[in-house]
């Protein structure tokens, strides 16, 4: 029926569509009371067109508005409603609470630390078994998408992809830092153990290789198969409530639970995006001073905006361009770069040093990464009832029925009061500072890539999918981490015994101020002569200067890598950014594939300004704060995860 006055149509069926666009309204709105729609059993559509989508929609939920014959909207408003909502509500409490919103966020992720520790360590490893399970089973051929169906990327492509949306910025961001950290930050880190200095460093690598490894890449393939079971093999537009459909029936997908799932996808994705921009800015501004001594202050907010003003707009120019076109050519692009680097730095160094690191601690990894991969901390963690300078977050022991409450009101006192000192343990937080960090992290953004990662691998098999997607960047992250943290280590190692005092002995946490360091900057003279030397005790250096530190070495060079760092970070928070803004439109689309370039650019900004807001309140800081937020939604999807791994069941048992 038509309202004239208001000079809009609404369309009661399918083939009412048409109709209306032949008029001259206004705009158009289409949407539809029913509810119950009737499944197509077509293996291929063309879910770029606005009459095939609304076959599959609720369409009391899913608007379609054209305004003087240009495509404006084609969305579920409910779902983008709850999303923009929750989004910019987290935004504006950060922004007005500043300082007491990090403190309040933090502690919820300590909460799911103390709390969950056991689900997320639990859950990572089945998922991992499920998976290389599958993968070598008689299910491994199925593929994800009709079964004459061609992949649509070839492998070099489609791996450099897999990248740029799954793991790139963090291969610049920690691949210095993280080994050094473990080793010069840590008096008794028992993963799995140590004897010595050279244990310890072996550790290092270890660690970062379980953070980067097989488990990080689980939730990803999981979520990927689930959607390219149900999406492409069973023809339903491509969105994470899809995924569900085998456990719950299409009128509970299609009702508010599949609003909520969506919602919640596109809230951890544009967190997950926007974390990253805040934090990687530090590094490109690093870069920018590195490349330019005095151009700019790498810690001025302004800069800082600017930067991530400049990546966001280059995001939306790569996102309006398409996926075979922008994501595909910026995701080639950073991954050669990455690999000239990596094969500079290879042979510009002791190459065999490099490659002895290498396969030792890929060797390592195999021997422990089942021990360390069911390591809970339970010991360190029991510290949370034991020390009373910790707060106690555990359910059903904390507040009046904590252990030491019960204890004092019985005037029975503790003669140890640190329990962690007394027993030469690791620190109580660590689980919360890294490993359920990272296990929340990667859970978090596992919408996002999960999606990404099925759209690129359609027409692969399950096993392709696996091997390609789980084994293969699990193994060159082994390479990258590998060989920039051992020279991260080397340069240490090299530092210390050129700057510490001749009767000290080698130490986890050595001293910055008797090496000659203050404020990251050297201050004794021997200091500046081995700095201008291009040797550094990186445990002394900021965080996002690091990787440059490491190149310095090589001083008729070192301004060439410089470039070549700086514009790989900078490309591969591009296509971060693209990607996330990419899959935030089809999921807010109700898997569209044509959705109008103005959601496009709403999804893009929304995550270059929610990271220009927090940065203009709290810099950095503030950032941790939507981490954390972002860590915490990870739990609800790591249930959401396991029902995903009965879904995955359910359909290939019906193959």
């Amino acid at each position: 029926f038509e309202i004239k006055a208001l000079s809009f149509t609404m369309a009661t069926s399918v083939d009412d569509v048409e109709m209306v666009k032949s008029q001259p309204p206004n705009f158009i709105a289409v949407m539809d009371g029913s509810k119950d729609k009737k499944e197509e059993e077509e293996e291929d559509q063309d879910f770029s067109k606005d009459e095939v989508i609304l076959k599959h929609v609720n369409r009391s939920r899913y608007i379609i508005l054209d305004l003087y014959g240009v495509r404006i909207l084609r969305m579920n408003w409910v779902v983008s409603l709850m999303a923009s909502v929750v989004l910019w509500a987290v935004v504006g409490y950060c922004i007005d609470n500043g300082e007491d919103s990090i403190t309040e966020f933090s502690k919820w992720q300590s909460w799911v630390t103390q709390n969950f520790t056991w689900l997320y360590i639990g859950s990572q490893d089945v998922w991992a078994i499920f998976l290389i399970w599958l993968a070598l089973s008689k299910y491994g051929n199925i593929k994800l998408g009709r079964d004459d169906e061609k992949p649509k990327f070839d492998d070099l492509t489609w791996f450099a992809m897999l990248f740029a949306c799954g793991i790139g910025v963090g291969l610049y961001y920690w691949s210095v830092s993280e080994p050094i950290y473990y080793y010069t930050g840590y008096t008794a880190l028992m993963k799995p153990y140590f004897a010595n200095a050279d244990m310890r460093a072996q550790q290092a690598i270890f660690i970062t290789y379980f953070h980067w490894g097989l488990h990080g890449w689980v939730v990803y393939i999981v979520v990927a198969i689930a959607l390219g079971l149900v999406c492409f093999r069973q023809g339903h537009p491509l969105s994470m409530r899809y995924c569900f459909l085998p456990l719950v029936g299409k009128k509970v997908i299609d009702g508010i639970v599949g609003d909520i799932i969506d919602a919640l996808s596109i809230t951890c994705t544009t967190y997950g995006v926007c974390t990253s921009l805040g934090l990687g800015v530090d590094s490109i501004a690093t870069g920018l001073d590195r490349l330019n001594p005095g151009l700019i202050d790498p810690t001025d907010i302004p800069t800082k905006i600017w930067i991530v003003v400049a990546i966001t707009t280059v995001a939306t120019m790569s996102v309006l361009s398409g996926l075979h076109v922008g994501i595909k050519y910026l995701s080639l692009i950073t991954f050669v770069i990455g690999n000239v680097l990596l094969v500079m730095i290879l042979f510009f160094d002791n190459t065999w040093y490099q490659l002895n690191v290498v396969v030792q601690s890929i060797g390592f990894y195999i021997q422990h990464v089942i021990e360390v991969g069911f390591h809970c901390d339970a010991w360190q963690q029991l510290n949370y009832e034991l020390d009373g300078s910790k707060e106690n977050l555990l359910l059903g022991s904390s507040g009046p029925n904590s252990l030491l409450s019960r204890m004092a009101d019985k005037d029975i006192a503790i003669n140890h009061p640190d329990p962690a000192t007394f027993y030469d343990q690791s620190p109580t937080e660590f689980m919360d500072w890294w490993t359920v960090f990272y296990w929340g992290w990667w859970i978090s953004w596992a919408p996002f890539v999960g999606l990404f990662v099925a759209l690129i691998s359609r027409g692969r098999t399950i096993r392709n999918v696996v091997v390609g997607a789980f084994v293969a960047p699990t193994m060159f992250s082994f390479l990258w981490f590998g060989i920039f943290g051992s020279l991260g280590i080397k340069m240490q190692r090299l530092a210390e015994l050129a700057l510490l005092p001749w009767n000290a002995t080698a130490t986890a946490t050595p001293d910055c101020t008797s090496m000659g360091y203050s404020d990251g900057e050297p201050s004794s003279d021997h200091a500046k002569e081995l700095a201008s030397f291009g040797y550094y005790p990186l445990n002394c250096r900021s965080h996002p200067g690091r990787i440059f530190d490491i190149v310095d070495p090589y001083q008729g060079m070192s301004k060439f890598m410089y470039l070549l760092i700086f514009v790989g970070v900078s490309l591969y928070f591009i296509t971060s950014s693209d990607s996330g803004s990419f899959v935030d439109d089809l999921i807010s689309a109700g898997g569209h594939e044509n959705p109008p370039a103005i959601q496009k650019v709403y999804w893009c900004w929304t995550e270059g300004l929610t990271a220009i807001a927090l940065i203009k309140a709290g810099g950095s800081e503030a950032i941790y704060a939507l981490r954390a937020v972002s860590i915490c939604s990870g739990l609800p999807y790591t249930f959401a995860i396991c029902f995903l791994c009965t879904a995955i069941y359910r359909c290939v048992k019906m193959e």
